[in-house]
């Protein structure tokens, strides 16, 4: 259940990023300050450290720990603390908040399980 929501999250993430990538290649602009290779490759790296984790491999908890880390202050806290200006819309700033705040969500329950 727990690896599931994880890959939901990294689903919307990947998503978000790529329709950022998107618009930056319509309009010159992307939809969040993020560079969304950035941002891929952060989703691309918690997807391994949660299989991992789904295998047991020894210090995969570790490195989630350390994902949770970088999607809390990365993901949310810059994102809330971010000049509104840098954001094509407000939709885009808070959908971006609101995708990580569920990662920080799961990654914790998945780490107190």
């Amino acid at each position: 259940m727990m690896l599931s929501l994880q890959m939901l999250y990294v689903a919307l993430g990947a998503g978000a990023n790529l329709m950022s990538w998107a618009h930056r290649l319509r309009t010159g602009r992307t939809l969040t300050p993020v560079d969304p290779r950035g941002g891929l490759l952060t989703m691309s790296l918690y997807a391994a450290c949660a299989a991992l984790r789904h295998y047991q491999v020894p210090g995969a908890n570790a490195a989630l720990v350390a994902m949770l880390f970088l999607i809390a202050y990365g993901g949310v806290y810059r994102h809330l603390r971010g000049n509104a200006n840098e954001y094509a819309s407000a939709a885009s700033r808070w959908s971006a908040i609101a995708i990580n705040s569920f990662g920080v969500l799961v990654t914790t329950a998945t780490l107190a399980t």
